[in-house]
């Protein structure tokens, strides 16, 4: 994937290139030594590693499109700018796809929400025309797939799912995260069914009319408690949902410019440092649940490696130094019940291994059993019933047709020993390289 990447011109994210802070964001210039300082020491080399050979981090690659599209639907028609892609190539097989877009200038809220929700969706939603290129696509994944990554397909798992159509098994719905800004004029007011809004990615309904799909305000507002982190008052506020990470503001121009760049910059790691956690954790838990109690050791063993390996690398308590990135991870963490996840993936999967090993205990007990019965049998007539002239130097075969029915036992018992202690070894001695091996690739 990273070789194919580096072939098709796509830019590696490296955090000591100054030059790339204005590269990939329009007219908006993110700050390097900021984003570097936002986070503790142990996360840098995992969210920037200096090299592309680091398989352990976030390999980030970007590439600059800045291509006009036009999504037209049956209540709206707007223009909008493809700014850049980034591609990050992430630790247990995991990939993770941003498109960057900006919108025109002075759309309506209730447009802005309405065009995400659209474009957000990779199967067709709707009777919609997305034009970019010169071409027309009825559906955002033919951008992906057919327009700017035709060859991401080849990289994907083709491991078969038992789901109905198409999806992965832990995801929710074929629809992309929405990571957005929206800056409004100075004082717009920014009520709590505008919040809620924003997070549930409401915007026309069937008949055109903009709507919440909620009427309790109570509800709302208990909504809007939990998910909102109102830290500035009425000024600005971000958002956290299932589908959205969102920031609204009505601050002046200039303090409006420092928030898009924090947005671009620091916050945009943080939602991909948690998308990664979730989503992972989301896939132990259905690898999980896919082990039964009599499945091989080994598959276990591997599922707790990585257990072990992603709680000790990615999932700490902290991973922010300043307190504005501490809270919004908290309430990330607390929103979509992480560390309950964690703690379910953790705790189902030691019962199972704990169920499994009585099981292999039974197995080893019953096979202790017949061989040390094998052992007695064998021993008594290797000491009483040894056929010394027929065995010795050259093997006369011919004499077994004479031989007594106990002398027929203990033939039979010697050459079964022989070829049970052979097979027993090269079992034996196969094991044990092939864990040799699993241990290192692991």
């Amino acid at each position: 994937m990273v070789q194919q990447l580096i072939k098709e011109q796509w830019e590696f994210f490296d955090l000591r290139d100054t030059s790339q802070d204005c590269k990939f964001y329009g007219d908006i210039r993110v700050s390097h030594e900021r984003m570097e300082k936002f986070f503790l020491p142990n996360m840098e080399p995992i969210l920037f590693p200096p090299t592309i050979k680091d398989k352990n981090a976030f390999r980030r690659f970007s590439k600059i499109i800045n291509q006009k599209g036009c999504l037209q639907s049956k209540y709206l028609e707007t223009d909008f700018i493809l700014v850049s892609f980034d591609i990050f190539v992430c630790p247990y097989n995991i990939g993770i796809m941003n498109m960057r877009i900006n919108l025109p200038d002075h759309m309506s809220y209730n447009d802005v929400l309405h065009f995400i929700d659209l474009f957000r969706q990779l199967d067709k939603p709707h009777d919609i025309v997305i034009r970019l290129n010169e071409k027309e696509y009825s559906e955002t994944k033919g951008i992906i797939f057919n327009e700017y990554c035709p060859w991401l397909e080849d990289h994907l798992s083709k491991k078969e799912h038992t789901t109905y159509f198409g999806s992965l098994p832990f995801f929710i719905e074929e629809r992309m995260q929405v990571y957005y800004y929206l800056a409004f004029e100075k004082n717009t007011l920014l009520d709590e069914i505008s919040l809620y809004r924003a997070a549930l990615i409401k915007g026309y309904d069937r008949e055109g009319h903009p709507y919440a799909g909620a009427k309790s305000e109570a509800y709302i507002h208990r909504f809007c408690d939990q998910h909102v982190y109102d830290r500035w008052g009425d000024s600005s506020y971000y958002i956290i949902s299932n589908y959205a990470f969102v920031c609204l503001s009505n601050e002046c121009e200039e303090k409006s410019k420092f928030i898009a760049e924090r947005m671009y910059g620091e916050n945009f790691y943080t939602n991909i440092l948690f998308f990664f956690n979730r989503l992972l954790l989301l896939e132990l838990s259905y690898e999980n649940s896919q082990l039964r109690v009599d499945d091989k050791k080994g598959s276990i063993e591997k599922l707790i490696i990585r257990i072990t390996n992603f709680s000790a690398q990615f999932y700490q308590p902290e991973v922010h130094s300043r307190i504005f990135g501490k809270e919004i991870y908290l309430k990330m963490k607390d929103i979509f019940h992480m560390d309950e996840l964690y703690n379910h993936v953790n705790r189902t999967l030691g019962n199972l291994y704990k169920n499994h090993e009585k099981l292999t205990g039974k197995r080893h007990e019953y096979l202790l059993t017949f061989l040390t019965t094998y052992t007695v049998i064998s021993g008594i007539y290797g000491m009483n019933l040894v056929i010394e002239q027929d065995w010795k130097g050259n093997i006369n075969w011919s004499q077994a047709a004479s031989y007594s029915f106990f002398e027929y036992i203990a033939l039979f018992v010697a050459l079964s020993g022989i070829a049970l202690g052979g097979v027993l070894g090269i079992v034996t001695v196969y094991k044990w390289m092939k864990e040799k091996i699993k241990s290192k690739n692991d």
